[in-house]
């Protein structure tokens, strides 16, 4: 028995099927303008920065700034897009921002005080 292998258009998922690479460039984009500026707010909080016990934590923010920025270069210029967890492994400047981000973020909550 043979079997022919017929090429057939591959056609996304139904729940997929009416976007495009556009409209999901444009939406990521969004969400991590909306990321960042719920951070900002997050760190401005005068509930958070009590609770934290430092006035300084704002200066957190550079590193999501520049970690989502990197997400998008890699997705968006670089083409790269997949799960980010395994970008996150591959990745050395997105390594090297989230180190920098727990390094700070420990050094405000439990040595600056």
């Amino acid at each position: 028995m043979f079997y022919y292998l017929i090429p057939v258009e591959i056609k996304p998922r139904k729940s997929i099927d009416g976007y495009n690479l556009e409209f999901i460039n444009i939406s990521l984009g969004l969400m991590a303008a909306v990321t960042i500026v719920a951070y900002i707010m997050y760190t401005l909080s005068t509930d958070a920065r009590q609770s934290i016990g430092n006035e300084n934590i704002y200066l957190t923010t550079v590193f999501v700034i520049l970690g989502m920025l990197r997400y998008l270069q890699i997705t968006m210029v670089e083409n790269k897009s997949g799960a980010p967890a395994k970008m996150l492994w591959q990745d050395r400047f997105l390594q090297l921002t989230l180190l920098g981000w727990m390094v700070t973020y420990y050094f405000f909550i439990y040595i600056e005080r």
